[in-house]
Formats: structure tokens, sequence, C-alpha cells
């Protein structure tokens, strides 16, 4: 056969190797991302970091397919929600700035220097609305 390179066989040979490499990746990179974010910015999201790793893990050793589809629902769902309430909250809140960088310890929002908005409030381990000066209600869950 001239001009094939593979062949037919081939091409459903390479076929499978692309599908069982992204069946690999994909759940790997999901469990990393989230194994990466810290447990309090999940719960300002409304979720459980635990809960999305075991789900993807498990069902991924278990079924396979049932596991990449929870790691492409983390990665498009849940992870961007995840990223907005760590971006959202005052430098060094969950141990790093909101650079990325290491940080040493806890900011609680000073009474002038921190802008209105809504913050993780140590007392009470959920975000609330800081107006400025003083704490507000706590975030719908």
């Amino acid at each position: 056969m001239s001009g094939e390179i593979f062949g037919v066989d081939g091409l459903i040979i390479l076929a499978v190797l692309v599908s069982i490499l992204v069946g690999l990746a994909i759940p790997i990179w999901a469990i990393a991302d989230a194994g990466s974010k810290p447990s309090a910015a999940f719960d300002a999201a409304g979720t459980s970091k635990g809960m999305w790793i075991a789900l993807i893990a498990v069902f991924w050793v278990l079924t396979g397919i049932i596991g990449l589809i929870l790691a492409i629902v983390y990665l498009t769902a849940v992870r961007p929600r995840v990223v907005v309430a760590l971006q959202a909250q005052p430098a060094g809140q969950y141990g790093i700035s909101n650079s990325g960088a290491p940080f040493s310890g806890y900011q609680n929002p000073p009474a002038s220097s921190q802008p209105p908005g809504w913050y993780f409030d140590p007392s009470t381990q959920k975000s609330r609305w800081w107006d400025g000066t003083s704490w507000g209600p706590t975030a719908p869950n």
C-alpha cells in the first residue's frame, strides 16, 4: 500500500493510545489541581475538596469513564468557582498571597485598609460581608 504510514489498524491503535493517555492525564490533572487548592477555598465555593478528590480517584480506578467525566466536571464547573473564591479573599487568607506566593500568617481586614466585600471570617469559618469597618451577615450557602 503506497502512501500509507499506519494503515487502518495502525490508526485504530493510535486512536486507542491517545484516548488512554487523555483518560489518564485529565483525572490526574484534576486531582493534582484540587489537591493544590486550600480546603477553605472549596468551602467558600460551596463544595468539598476531599469529596472531589475522592470521587474522581475512586470512580477513575473503578470505572475509568465516570472518573474521567467527574474530572471534566471538576475542571470546567467546580474549579472556576474555587479560583474565584480564592481570589476574592484578602491577601494571605489561605496561606498564600493573591499573587500565589507563600504567606506566613492570617490577615484580618483592618478597619481602614480593606474595601467592602466578601471575606473569610475566622470567627465563623464562613465568608461574611466586610463593610470597611465591621463584619456583616454571612454569605448564603
